[in-house]
Parts: structure tokens; sequence; C-alpha cells
């Protein structure tokens, strides 16, 4: 049995893609957050002698943060998605969510790369989109 996302979801998986061509700057942010705060907390000795355990407690303090594991998370499903998309797909994958194509200058311009190579007709275009937002569903574990 085919399950069929509702509109309202293909709409919140298409805003979560949007945050993909920024992910290394929140993981690199987030990263850099944790060691600040690691490197505050982790000092120890007096104030003329401090020794730091940051080496022994940044890894696990990485591997236990909620948000920089859901970037993570995040990054390896929408890699996993473009590896598994058959090439037209990712094409319009990359100028989508990597380049900020809209779906309407997609449909309008002849001129666009890649995708014009295919002639894609409108609806064409929006079953592409749908195609990609269940396989992204899919992987994430939500479909």
């Amino acid at each position: 049995m085919k399950v069929e996302l509702t509109r309202s979801q293909y709409d919140a998986y298409e805003e979560e893609l949007k945050s993909y061509k920024d992910i290394d700057r929140k993981i690199k942010r987030r990263r850099e957050e944790i060691s600040t705060n690691a490197e505050q907390d982790e000092r120890v000795g007096s104030p003329s002698g401090i020794i730091s355990r940051q080496p022994e407690s940044l890894a696990i303090k990485y591997s236990e943060d909620r948000e920089l594991c859901s970037y993570y998370n995040f990054k390896k499903n929408v890699d996993e998605l473009q590896e598994t998309l058959p090439q037209i797909h990712r094409d319009i994958f990359e100028l989508r969510w990597l380049n900020d194509y809209e779906w309407t200058d997609m449909i309008k311009s002849c001129n666009l790369p890649k995708v014009s190579l295919y002639n894609l007709s409108k609806a064409s275009i929006y079953n592409k989109r749908k195609y990609i937002l269940n396989a992204y569903a899919r992987i994430s574990g939500r479909l």
C-alpha cells in the first residue's frame, strides 16, 4: 500500500531541505560553541597552573549534543538522498535546494542549466518534486 504525503508534509519537507545548503556552516558553528563552552567548563587547578581536560571530554560533548547530532543526521540523510536519486532528480535537487531556484522559475525558463536539457513540463517537474520529497521522507524514516 502506497502512502501519500499531504500537501502540508510536502511543504514542510521542502522547507527542511532548504536548510541543507547551510548545514556545514551550522555544524561548524555548533562545534565551536561546544568547544568554547568546554574550554570554560573544563579548566581545573590554580589560576597560574590551569590544566585543561578538554581533549578527553570534547568528543563526549560532541556526541551528546542533541542539536549537533540532529545536524549530522540531517546531513547524512540528505547525502544519502542525493546518492540514490536518478540524475535528473539530482539536477533538480541541486537547482532547487542548493541554488535557490523557485519551482515557477524552473517551469518558465528554457535557459536553466541542466533542467532545460530534459525538456520538462510543469506537471513533470512537480512529479519529480514529489518523488524527491517522498524519497527524503523514506530515508529520514518518516514514511
